[in-house]
């Protein structure tokens, strides 16, 4: 007897279950759609699945191109022609390798000049331009605080490292970007020194070519960063750059002095006399 009782159990839930799923899922399509209560069975299902899913074309056609974010923010870069010698330059802040990729597709550039320090790691930037075939060059230089710049050290690798990226920027014709950690205060005090040691012969003008390049380093460079580049990193780079005249005496073989380290030259005496 239990048996049967178990039996007709199961039987009744077994029947409840297919007379009640089918008419529950009728009814909510009925109350989306009253059009599909007069149809049978079949072509009920049918129709609610076209009103519950539309097809491939119209799901298409509803999402927007959009952009890579990586392609979209290169679009800011603003190059100066000529900024040295024949080489044209920019400023950003650290890139990422999408950014890379578009800035040698969509903007030609040909060399990354990296300020940062060892401990941020930059190598992975100079695997990135090796596979991309981009020219890269680093500056170690760990901030762009008074007591960092003011040291000996600090403005010896400074000079030395600004001398080698003048003669490369002079003798070829590179569309260059330069760029620190957020792309203020070591991009501006690299790119002033590079800019004043290549015929921006004010510290007027070499400002306004900052500010072409990117207005966010023009805005937060601050004044006593670009006074210290102008006082000590700038004679520094002369310095490296002027050789002495016993040299000249003692090797007839050495080539004249260029044309960008007269400029330069030209550049600090105007600065000392304004001073003086």
């Amino acid at each position: 007897r239990s048996c049967r009782i178990r039996r007709f159990l199961e039987v009744s839930l077994i029947q409840c279950r297919q007379n009640s799923g089918p008419a529950s899922s009728n009814s909510r399509m009925e109350m989306q759609d009253p059009k599909i209560s007069t149809l049978s069975d079949k072509e009920r299902l049918g129709a609610s699945k076209q009103a519950v899913i539309p097809p491939n074309s119209e799901r298409k056609a509803r999402r927007p191109f959009r952009r890579p974010k990586a392609e979209k923010q290169v679009e800011e870069l603003n190059f100066l022609p000529n900024a040295v010698g024949s080489s044209s330059l920019t400023l950003w802040h650290r890139p990422k390798v999408q950014h890379l990729i578009h800035m040698k597709e969509k903007h030609k550039v040909t060399m990354i000049i990296t300020a940062l320090a060892d401990r941020e790691k930059p190598n992975w930037i100079r695997d990135e331009c090796k596979k991309l075939g981009l020219k890269w060059f680093h500056i170690p230089l760990n901030g762009a605080n008074k007591t960092l710049l003011s040291t000996k050290g600090t403005l010896k690798l400074v000079s030395e490292r600004l001398v080698e990226l003048l003669k490369v920027l002079a003798s070829s014709k590179e569309r260059a970007l330069l760029h620190c950690a957020a792309g203020i205060h070591r991009t501006g005090v690299l790119s002033y020194t590079l800019l004043r040691c290549s015929g921006f012969n004010t510290r007027e003008k070499a400002m306004e070519g900052i500010k072409k390049m990117r207005q966010h380093t023009h805005d937060g460079v601050k004044d006593w960063r670009i006074d210290l580049a102008e006082e000590m990193i700038l004679p520094a780079v002369v310095a490296q750059l002027e050789p002495s005249s016993e040299a000249h005496s003692d090797n007839l073989d050495q080539p004249p002095t260029p044309p960008l380290v007269k400029d330069v030259e030209n550049n600090v005496e105007t600065v000392k006399a304004r001073k003086s």
